[in-house]
């Protein structure tokens, strides 16, 4: 005869049973009838990162791909090596790279990519490269 598991084992047992179970790379929902594997969970996610340009909100990303932002946070970064806002950073500082091969001012990027100005866009790009916004424009003509 089995042991009757105790309290605290039953209240976690019920919790699993209402939302889902994690089993090895695939993540089952109990209650939307989702199976998604991990790999979908970060396309879904890289997806609305790009498709969001203005903004980073990872509460807003995590309903939109029906998991914690805890989880997600951990989910990108076994797969991808870095976390969803590392992503998001990432995304914005190439979209900076193409205007700026495309001749567009870094004022104009920064409004269009929503920093609060142009200096916040040149220490940003600064920070990630290594180089301004002007360094890269003299070495992309250079080419």
């Amino acid at each position: 005869m089995q042991a009757r598991p105790d309290k605290a084992e039953r209240k976690i047992n019920r919790k699993y049973a209402q939302i889902g179970v994690f089993r090895g790379d695939l993540l089952c929902f109990k209650n939307d009838y989702v199976h998604k594997t991990l790999n979908n969970i970060v396309t879904e996610a890289k997806a609305y990162i790009e498709a969001e340009p203005l903004e980073f909100n990872i509460d807003a990303l995590s309903k939109a791909v029906h998991i914690s932002k805890y989880h997600l946070d951990r989910v990108f970064k076994k797969q991808i090596g870095i976390t969803p806002y590392q992503f998001y950073i990432s995304d914005r500082i190439k979209k900076i790279r193409q205007g700026l091969q495309n001749c567009i001012s870094p004022s104009d990027l920064a409004y269009e990519l929503n920093f609060f100005d142009q200096s916040h866009l040149c220490n940003t790009f600064k920070k990630h490269m290594g180089i301004t916004p002007e360094q890269y424009v003299r070495s992309y003509s250079s080419h």
